[in-house]
């Protein structure tokens, strides 16, 4: 038969070419790994190394990374009432008490100006489409009945605004935000609610105060996508070539990645060995 018959689609040919150039590589690698070693510490790119900074001094460095808050001090004193467990709990949750949260939240995080004319019970309404005739504004069973879909979730681009219920069978308000992308508008939001006199529970608000004051490392990853917020003494990851472009002139990009290769902490490049049979 002939042997093309067998090889429809070219895999065998294909996998000859790939084995004799990859072969002989794999071979010279084997004969003095010590070698490839030295090669792979020497010219692997930074970009594609994994790493950490401390956050102070890559602030220093790069300082467009910092985060620019409006009112930091009310912020900050914001997560330290959620640290300490100092926030309002509620006998019952009810929509009108939900949406007087939710208003605050969504205008603060959407830029919308307030109005004084429309109350939080229409505000809602409005922006999330949901008719309430139906409902006993007032009333613990109605508001189950309503958050049924949602359970009170604001659902603000990927931030989570929840009316949360306890062990004790008592409510709170909570938020939780599980990526770095949207830290800063998450925050603002926060220190509004605090400002109106609606404090709430702030999940990570430990690890938010360590981003804030610049206790923690960020991280160097080959590739972030989504950008989550860390739980560990790294509180989010960059990427060395793309996050740089934050940076417009060119010189003083150069200047910064340079400077931060130098201040970083690597992690060693794995290393080969050779395996004796």
């Amino acid at each position: 038969m002939d042997e093309s018959a067998n090889d429809f689609f070219g895999y065998t040919k294909a996998y000859q070419k790939f084995a004799d150039k990859v072969l002989p590589i794999i071979d010279s690698i084997y004969a003095n790994p010590e070698a490839y070693n030295a090669y792979i510490n020497r010219y692997v790119p930074y970009a594609l190394r994994e790493g950490k900074i401390h956050r102070s001094i890559l602030n220093q460095i790069v300082p467009e990374f910092k985060l620019g808050l409006k009112n930091a001090a009310k912020t900050i004193e914001a997560l330290q009432r959620s640290v300490a467990e100092d926030y309002p709990t509620f006998d019952k949750m009810t929509i009108r008490t939900f949406c007087q949260y939710f208003r605050a939240a969504d205008e603060q995080f959407h830029h919308i100006t307030h109005d004084s004319g429309q109350t939080d019970v229409e505000y809602y309404q409005k922006h999330k489409w949901h008719n309430l005739d139906e409902f006993d504004l007032d009333s613990k069973a109605d508001f189950k009945k309503f958050a049924v879909d949602h359970y009170g979730e604001l659902g603000l681009s990927r931030c989570n605004v929840h009316a949360y219920k306890r062990d004790d069978n008592k409510w709170e308000i909570s938020i939780g935000l599980g990526y770095y992308h949207n830290l800063v508008r998450v925050l603002e939001m926060i220190t509004a609610c605090y400002e109106m006199g609606l404090p709430m529970k702030i999940w990570n608000a430990d690890k938010l105060l360590e981003i804030i004051e610049e206790r923690d490392y960020v991280g160097f990853a080959i590739s972030t996508f989504h950008q989550r917020l860390g739980n560990g003494e790294i509180g989010n990851d960059i990427e060395l070539d793309d996050d740089l472009l934050i940076i417009e002139d060119s010189k003083r990009r150069r200047a910064a990645q340079r400077a931060i290769i130098q201040a970083a902490e690597w992690s060693p490049l794995e290393q080969v060995h050779r395996v004796n049979s």
